[in-house]
Parts: structure tokens; C-alpha cells; sequence
């Protein structure tokens, strides 16, 4: 889906910051940007089915 954003990719669990669960918003790397922005683009993707519609991919 395109949402006029550049997706910053990396590997699943690159740093161990991705791993741990409970994570602040505010904690993200500087790498992903404003925490304001990661947290916008995150909540309209998981109101929109971005995250489904990815699984499904993946699952296929």
C-alpha cells in the first residue's frame, strides 16, 4: 500500500532495542525518526490493515 512514506527497512531484530518488549515510543532510534512520526505512521497502519494485508504476503 502506498502512503506517500519512504519505509525505512532494516532485518527483523536488527539491534536489541527491537527485541524488547514495552519499549516508549520517545526511546526509538534516531534511524526511524521522529518518534511522533513512527508512532502516527504505526497507528494509521494498524487502523488501516497494512499490518494484515503484510501477513498475508508473508503467509503466502
Amino acid at each position: 500500500m502506498d502512503h506517500g512514506v519512504v519505509v525505512r527497512r532494516h532485518e527483523p531484530c536488527d539491534d536489541e532495542w527491537e527485541c524488547r518488549a514495552g519499549v516508549a515510543w520517545r526511546d526509538v532510534p534516531d534511524r526511524y525518526g521522529p518518534w511522533t512520526t513512527t508512532h502516527t505512521r504505526f497507528r494509521r497502519w494498524a487502523a488501516d490493515g497494512t499490518f494484515e494485508g503484510m501477513l498475508r504476503v508473508a503467509q503466502a
